[in-house]
This record gives structure tokens, sequence and C-alpha cells, in this order.
């Protein structure tokens, strides 16, 4: 009985390991040519605090073999669990003396405030600006709700800040306005020149002058896979509604093509991003809502030429989705290895259906 458990253990072992080397290691392909094993990705950090309860179990029974293959796969995915879960933050580089920069990035939603109405959010959102030089926000649309409480105001009149820019989306929403990029700076900025009408409409590319250094600043809101009320909780309610139970089919099939539409979208937007960032040498901040998990290609192919400023901060699971989902990371600020990061924080503020991320950036 007892080598029968054991024969068990190893097999258990080894299906584990697998399934989670696969999901971490789907990060390095395009979702557009392996588009099912993209989403194993959103269960990568449970698959690894499974694999980890169960080393603990193997252990203790002194299953050792399928210990070995437990713990094996767990080592050589740490790096990917590191980025969801920091409690070892990077060590700081010496870096010359620079100028600090601090920078919000931020996805408003519309400015709808999450529920808590658009004046107490507007009055928040002022009081967490107030304390960086640069925000990038994104669906920063001044539409119907807003204009209530701007009276007429532009978004850096409104926030106090000296300069704005914003990508100009053409697509309209009479409640929410033209869905759009912006940012708001208080040190000269200025827009680069269009270059892709549909891409354009996703990366708002930007030049700012930080105290007499030129900065690349790249402001995004890549692709969202657009789930319905109905299908985030066919996805998070384990017990779900008898109505939902009822469309359960057509729930799963409609929340698959949506998902699979926005891996394709990403990967087209991630490569254009590339593109965009090899264009010139030099100091350069990319920030803003992915829409995509620290275990996806996305974030893996960025990570191939920029810092995550997450990576210097000491946080148990990094959540910057205020949303009914599981807890993700979305929202990053990223930057060249010629800007140190000094300080991360995730603002808990529930002011929209995302929290706030805001970093210090030593500019050399």
């Amino acid at each position: 009985m007892s080598r029968l458990l054991r024969f068990i253990s190893i097999l258990v072992s080894l299906l584990l390991a697998i399934v989670l080397l696969v999901s971490y290691l789907q990060s390095w392909f395009p979702p557009a040519e392996m588009r099912s094993l993209a989403f194993l990705g959103f269960v990568f950090p449970y698959l690894w605090i499974t694999c980890a309860v169960f080393l603990l179990i193997f252990i203790l029974l002194r299953w050792m073999s399928a210990a070995m293959i437990m713990g094996l796969a767990l080592l050589v995915t740490v790096c990917g669990m590191s980025n969801i879960i920091n409690f070892v933050p990077s060590a700081q580089k010496d870096v010359e003396s620079g100028k600090v920069l601090k920078i919000m990035t931020y996805n408003v939603h519309y400015f709808s405030g999450d529920g808590n109405g658009v004046e107490i959010a507007v009055k928040e959102m002022g009081e967490m600006f107030d304390s960086v030089d640069i925000v990038c926000l994104q669906e920063a649309s001044a539409g119907s709700m807003l204009k209530k409480v701007s009276k007429g105001k532009s978004l850096k009149e409104l926030f106090g800040f000296d300069y704005e820019i914003s990508d100009h989306s053409t697509k309209k929403m009479p409640k929410y306005g033209g869905i759009s990029q912006t940012i708001l700076s208080r040190y000269p900025i200025e827009i680069d020149a269009p270059r892709d009408d549909e891409m354009d409409r996703v990366v708002l590319s930007s030049h700012v002058d930080v105290a007499g250094k030129r900065v690349r600043l790249i402001n995004c809101h890549l692709e969202s896979i657009k789930l319905s009320p109905k299908e985030i909780e066919f996805v998070v309610d384990s017990a779900m509604h008898a109505e939902i139970v009822k469309d359960a089919g057509s729930n799963l099939r409609s929340t698959y093509r949506k998902m699979k539409n926005a891996f394709e979208a990403r990967t087209v937007q991630t490569k254009y991003l590339m593109e965009l960032i090899g264009q010139e040498k030099g100091s350069t901040i990319v920030c803003g809502d992915f829409n995509d998990t620290p275990i996806s290609y996305t974030y893996h192919t960025l990570r191939g030429e920029l810092e995550d400023s997450f990576s210097k901060s000491f946080m148990i699971w990094g959540d910057t989705y205020n949303g009914k989902l599981p807890p993700i990371r979305i929202d990053y600020i990223m930057h060249t290895s010629d800007i140190e990061t000094k300080s991360y924080m995730i603002n808990p503020k529930a002011c929209s259906d995302h929290y706030a991320v805001r970093a210090e950036l030593v500019i050399k």
C-alpha cells in the first residue's frame, strides 16, 4: 500500500509540474499562435501555491522523489512568481545623483466614481495627484458625468497641472465622452507625431523635459477583454446563479471568444509598442493599463527591454484591478535600465475599477 501511494504521489507531482511549467513558459510565445495555452497564465499563481503545498506534504510524508520533482518545478518557475508576490525586493543599483520624478498611472474608468459618485472620486483623485509630477491616465474621457463637476475646466486645470496632452480618440459616447489616454504633467511635455491611427488609439507616445533631461514617456491602454457582468459572474462565482447555469454554454463560448480576441489584439499591440520603444535610445518610461498579467506574453516581451518598478517593492500580491475578478496586477510602471526606481506603491483608494500605481524614479 505504501509503495502504491508513493507511486501515485510521483504521478501527481509530475502532472502538476508539467502543468505549472507550461503555464509559466506560455508567456514566451505569442498568444496568436498558442491561444489555448495563454489561458493558463491566469491560473499560474494558484498552481504555484498548490504545488508549494504539495511540496510540504511530500516532505512531511518523506516521499522524497515526489518532493524533488515538485521542488524543481517550483524553482524553475520562481521568477514568474516573484513578479506576482515580491517578498524580496531587488537590490538598489548604485546610481549617480539625479532628479526624482514622481509618476502615477491610473485607469480612471471615465471618472465614473466606481459607485462612490463623480464628485467624491474627483476630490480623492485630486488628493492623489497633488503629490506627483506626472500622471498617466487611461479612459480619461470628459463626458457628461465629469462636466457636471469640472464646470468647463480642462483636466489640467481641474487637477492643478501645467501641461496636458491626449490622444484625442474619435470614438465617442455621450455619457463618457471621447475614449482617450491623457498625460498631465508639471514638466513641459509634447506629444509625438501620429504613426498609426489604430495603434495611436491605445498607445500615447510623448517626450517630457524633466529638469533639462529629455525623457520618452509612453502611456498605454492595451486591449481589454470586455467581459459582461454575466460573464464575469460566470468566471468568478463557483456556485453560480440559476440563470447563469442555464446559459453556461453561451457564457463559456462568449468568454473564450472575447479572451482569445483580446490575446490576439495585445500580441499586435505589443509588437507595435516594442517597435516604438526601439526607435530611439535614451531614457524611456512605459506605463499604463496593459490588461495582462505578469505571466503573459505582453509582460514577458516588455521585460526583455524594460525594468518593472514593482520589483523594487516589498509587496505581497500586487493587485491593481478593483473588480470582481480574482486579485490581479495589470497596471505597470516600467523603465529603461538607466532609470532607477526609488519607491513603488499601489494606492488602495477605490475611485475607479482600477487602483492607482505610483513610483518615484531617479532620472540621471
